[in-house]
């Protein structure tokens, strides 16, 4: 048989000191960082790096710089992986999202492998929740967007059915390529 034995700390009444409960809670609060040393920065996924170092269109040269400098491991490892990620993209095409079209504001990724062999975004429509295939009309968007505190554009293109062009040109009317 085994024994499961649970410290529990001393209850604290007025007639006990608080001496006994201030004991307990300092051995509670080192118990398992015997040996190491309190840090703040903790080490990050490969998914936090990928969200800092990720780019909507990348600058070889930028990257190329950053990773000879051979600064933080980290840093470069997220540059790296980031990369990565981004060769692995299809840049022909965007899949947009329309949710906040009557806004103005209108979000947009590039395609990923699955995307493509679905023929999403090129076949079907561009827009993230329509799977309209009949009707589709290609834009050229010039998409703006803020990365590292500076505003920057692309103009990138979207095949998109009649009832998401709507969406797509309410507040702007973009330039039709078909």
């Amino acid at each position: 048989f085994f024994f499961l034995m649970i410290r529990r700390p001393p209850r604290s009444t007025q007639s006990r000191s608080s001496a006994a409960s201030d004991v307990y809670k300092r051995q509670y609060q080192r118990r398992g960082t015997w040996g190491m040393e309190k840090s703040d920065k903790r080490p990050r996924n490969e998914r936090e790096l990928l969200r800092e170092y990720h780019r909507f269109i990348r600058d070889d040269k930028e990257d190329e710089k950053a990773i000879q400098k051979e600064g933080k491991s980290e840093e470069v490892y997220g540059r790296i992986l980031a990369q990565k990620h981004y060769e692995k993209l299809y840049k022909e095409f965007v899949i947009t999202d329309l949710s906040r079209a009557h806004t103005g504001k209108i979000g947009m990724r590039w395609r990923t492998e699955d995307e493509v062999l679905n023929g999403k975004g090129e076949t079907i429509c561009c827009a993230r929740k329509c799977k309209e295939t009949k009707g589709l009309c290609s834009y050229e968007l010039l998409f703006s967007y803020r990365e590292d505190n500076q505003i920057k554009s692309a103009l990138v293109k979207a095949r998109c059915c009649r009832e998401c062009a709507a969406k797509l040109n309410s507040k702007k009317t973009h330039k039709k390529l078909d």
